[in-house]
């Protein structure tokens, strides 16, 4: 919420927040950022902040409120799937995301290691690379979801030039 209150005034885009409205509303409060927020199921016209609930989300339940839960994490993914389909629909233009909780994640049970991972899955490709892009610089993480302790073991010839040819192509592709 912090992002989108820092950015409203340096563009007219409209933000869609897919989520709990009570756990959102919640938390423009304690933060005190005092956003128009409008919630309905769909974004009306001239509403530059809607949240869309798509399960209408209980956020009265204390597990939901819990870092680090599974129902959490549960939640977490429902709205990413909403959101991602959104995009992938033509129904919205980016997605956003904020940090999810990766070992809620895997208390959940869940198959993804984190939202990455779920995205790829979401939009039916096996192999991903993260691009960090400004207009001077584009990097490509060579891992991801990993404690520094482990990259040397997973840093091999096969997964570099995965990614490198990710890269060459998106380079080529689309900038």
């Amino acid at each position: 919420l912090k992002a989108v209150a820092a950015e409203l005034h340096a563009d007219d885009c409209r933000y869609l927040l897919v989520g709990s409205t009570e756990l959102i509303c919640a938390l423009d409060a304690k933060l005190d950022l005092r956003l128009s927020l409008a919630s309905s199921p769909a974004p009306r016209s001239g509403e530059r902040i809607c949240i869309v609930d798509p399960d209408r989300t209980p956020a009265s339940s204390v597990t939901l409120q819990t870092p680090g839960s599974p129902d959490a994490a549960r939640a977490a993914v429902r709205w990413l799937r909403h959101g991602a389909g959104l995009c992938l629909n033509g129904k919205a233009q980016a997605l956003l995301t904020a940090p999810v909780n990766k070992a809620a994640f895997a208390a959940a049970g869940l198959g993804w290691k984190g939202h990455t991972d779920l995205l790829a899955h979401l939009c039916g490709v096996g192999r991903v690379a993260m691009m960090f892009h400004a207009p001077q610089l584009r990097v490509v993480l060579a891992t991801i979801h990993l404690p520094l302790r482990e990259v040397p073991v997973a840093l091999t010839c096969d997964g570099l030039t995965g990614t490198l040819r990710i890269l060459d192509h998106d380079l080529r592709s689309r900038f």
